[in-house]
């Protein structure tokens, strides 16, 4: 789902190996026990596929705006569910930004569709479903393919966007999807080209971005 240079690791929440820093441990020691696994694994598998890349081992803190603060030189993204963890990392003079999403594939409600679709992706999900529960499967991609694409875009705009500024064209034959910007929140550096792919695995929907 990434380039070759990509180095990803996957895990299950609470069966991976290996102890947090101090420094990490604190940032969740007040969480429930599922927020306190879902973090070590995103950490654990982040310190796994950064030494491939030859980075010292060290603490993955968050940043204020909760996004984790990479080493220098380094681009990565972290995603989760209940039962699957995945991290992607690369060298920023391969990949200037990633993103990951990775969601349960159940279907999403029709009224959450209606907040994450603009009006032309909810014709699309018409046009290419028969049944509420395909439409709420196909709901469900559209919500983890913008997810993250605006895990991808923010290390370099520093912009939080609604669902509603970006629209979707995917091909499900394909597995790719393009995403573009409203014109009023389109800031991204003009070099910088999106790669997108999504796939299905097992009960999960996972969307995948870089550039």
């Amino acid at each position: 789902m990434f380039p070759n240079h990509v180095v990803v690791e996957t895990g299950i929440p609470g069966q991976i190996e290996g102890e947090l820093y101090e420094q990490e441990t604190a940032c969740v020691e007040r969480a429930i026990e599922k927020r306190r696994e879902e973090f070590a694994a995103g950490r654990l598998l982040a310190r796994r596929a950064l030494g491939k890349l030859g980075v010292a081992p060290g603490p993955l803190l968050p940043a204020d705006d909760r996004s984790p603060i990479w080493p220098e030189g380094i681009a990565g993204t972290i995603s989760h569910t209940r039962n699957f963890c995945a991290v992607a990392v690369a060298p920023h003079d391969r990949s200037r930004c990633l993103g990951l999403d990775i969601e349960d594939g159940s279907p999403l409600k029709a009224e959450l569709a209606e907040r994450i679709c603009t009006p032309r992706e909810l014709e699309w999900l018409a046009a290419n479903t028969s049944t509420d529960e395909e439409r709420g499967r196909l709901a469900k991609l559209v919500f983890s393919a913008k997810e993250a694409f605006y895990k991808c875009q923010y290390p370099l705009t520093k912009r939080f966007l609604e669902f509603e500024d970006v629209e979707l064209d995917l091909d499900l034959e394909a597995k790719t999807f393009e995403a573009t910007v409203q014109p009023d929140k389109d800031d991204l550096p003009g070099d910088v080209r999106l790669t997108s792919r999504f796939l299905y695995l097992g009960d999960f929907v996972i969307c995948a971005v870089s550039g």
